[in-house]
């Protein structure tokens, strides 16, 4: 159980533990953003104030398509901030995230061209989960939508979709197409052609998952393609278009399940899977 604190020196330096008060300039777009004059934090016991804005450094050491992390670096009575690709770990005893005795107090995306900051994030309590490998961030957040081209291929995967009850391999859907590697799920078009074994109906059903353990089924979560009708002969072949959010493992994949595949012939048939945005979980 908890123990009351009453000594009063005592007790208002355990209301300051973890305090976090930062605001970041340009929070909502991609330009460079700054620590707002105003903020205070604590970091190592020690509470430190920003009296004007503050930019970070360490950008350029940053690689591109990269999630970097901004560190705030305590140095005696003063405090400054840098820019670090290694991913922090909760400090409860701290109650914030660190890495060493440096406070990361928010994530941000390096853009594949390195000069955009995408999809900020202040981080400030234990419940945030990062995207480093043991675990997912859920929130998808915003819609990153890739150019309207015409002429630039988004195009995941173009299988033959295995059987009823079978996974496909991984398919890898981050750190190409435009999206980058940090993304945790995608915006895709799933184009869904059934090649019917003989005359009449005929479904080709499946799931996608960022797993292939958990069986997707119609009625869960997961995102669904369906295909079906009624073919007047052999080999019609009838298709159809759907745009689906599709989540991604720590690597980036994602599986095909097919679920059902009445009056189909399988390897005849085609899934293909066009990607035309992303989510940071920002």
């Amino acid at each position: 159980m908890g123990v009351q604190v009453t000594i009063s020196a005592s007790q208002i330096d355990k209301e300051r533990l973890g305090y976090q008060a930062i605001s970041l300039t340009h929070y909502s777009d991609t330009a460079e953003p700054s620590i707002a004059a105003g903020s205070k934090v604590e970091v190592g016991g020690a509470l430190y104030e920003f009296t004007i804005d503050e930019a970070g450094t360490g950008w350029a050491g940053v690689a591109i398509s990269t999630q970097a992390y901004m560190s705030l670096v305590p140095l005696g009575a003063s405090i400054s901030w840098v820019y670090t690709s290694v991913a922090p770990t909760w400090d409860t005893a701290k109650q914030g995230w660190y890495t060493g005795a440096n406070r990361i107090f928010a994530k941000v995306y390096k853009d594949t061209a390195g000069t955009g900051y995408l999809g900020k994030l202040l981080l400030s309590s234990g419940m945030e989960a990062l995207k480093s490998g043991s675990g997912l961030d859920y929130r998808l957040g915003r819609l990153w939508h890739l150019p309207l081209d015409n002429t630039t291929s988004r195009n995941v995967c173009t299988i033959d979709p295995p059987a009823a009850g079978v996974w496909t391999a991984a398919k890898t859907a981050a750190g190409s197409y435009g999206v980058p590697t940090a993304a945790i799920a995608i915006r895709a078009k799933v184009q869904l052609f059934a090649y019917a074994t003989a005359a009449g109906v005929f479904i080709l059903s499946g799931g996608l998952s960022n797993n292939n353990s958990n069986v997707p089924l119609i009625g869960t979560a997961h995102p669904f393609a369906i295909s079906s009708g009624y073919a007047s002969a052999a080999a019609n072949i009838i298709y159809t278009i759907q745009e689906c959010d599709i989540p991604l493992n720590s690597s980036g994949q994602f599986y095909w399940y097919t679920s059902v595949a009445s009056n189909v012939t399988v390897a005849s048939s085609q899934l293909s899977v066009n990607v035309v945005g992303y989510y940071m979980g920002d």
